[in-house]
């Protein structure tokens, strides 16, 4: 698990579907906030029996010290990235009807994808940074044309040529630079607002001694199953 190798941080890359008329197929969208339409999901760490129910704060899901440090990667790389954006994470697998899409735009949404939920929520109950970079490999449903029943085919496979500087590429894109570049917290440095809970820090899971050498940033580039999302980040 993560958190039980040291880590710190996660920066999360996801595939989604650009909702808003900015979005270009292969724009880069950093999002600050996000809205859960998910259910059926492992959701939490304190969900009864031994383990006493605690409601951590959520009001900023992102971290705002590893999104500064994503956009400042990006600069750096001359990369541009859309900075905000809100992220609405949908079961799937299926796509999204159009209407689904038009209620979605008129909570406010600009990008849908199918990861992302619950594992920014269990990052936040474990104390672990997060943050998430949305690549949009296609236009949301009713924002483009489908044939009826088609099979979805990311237009940056069909089309290469319209990729952007992958981020999976070492020191040549935006996760690769925040990963040689993470500045470590400093001594004391709170990892999310729900830390200053000491009763938060006393009921979250006990995950055992921390490895002296510390893995600082995890980036997570492959969807997660459902079943194995909690055991990624933090304990079974």
């Amino acid at each position: 698990a993560l958190k039980q190798s040291g880590v710190t941080s996660v920066l999360a890359v996801a595939a989604v579907g650009g909702i808003v008329g900015e979005y270009a197929v292969g724009d880069i969208v950093l999002p600050h906030q996000l809205i859960d339409y998910t259910s059926g999901r492992e959701h939490t760490f304190f969900d009864g029996g031994d383990r006493e129910v605690v409601h951590v704060d959520f009001t900023h899901p992102y971290t705002a010290r590893l999104r500064q440090q994503c956009l400042a990667a990006a600069r750096t790389a001359g990369i541009s990235v859309h900075d905000s954006g809100v992220y609405g994470a949908v079961c799937g697998p299926r796509l999204e009807t159009a209407a689904e899409i038009d209620r979605l735009a008129r909570d406010g949404v600009t990008v849908v994808g199918m990861t992302g939920m619950p594992e920014t929520a269990l990052a936040r109950e474990l104390g672990v940074d997060y943050a998430a970079l949305a690549v949009v490999v296609q236009l949301a449903a009713g924002r483009c044309h489908r044939a009826p029943g088609a099979k979805f085919e990311s237009p940056l496979r069909a089309h290469p040529q319209r990729r952007r500087r992958p981020l999976r590429e070492g020191g040549g894109g935006v996760a690769g630079l925040v990963l040689g570049g993470l500045e470590p917290r400093a001594a004391g440095e709170q990892a999310v607002p729900a830390e200053a809970d000491p009763q938060l820090r006393e009921r979250r899971p006990q995950l055992g001694q921390q490895p002296r050498q510390r893995l600082q940033l995890a980036v997570l580039l492959q969807p997660l199953g459902t079943g194995v999302r909690r055991r990624v980040l933090g304990v079974a």
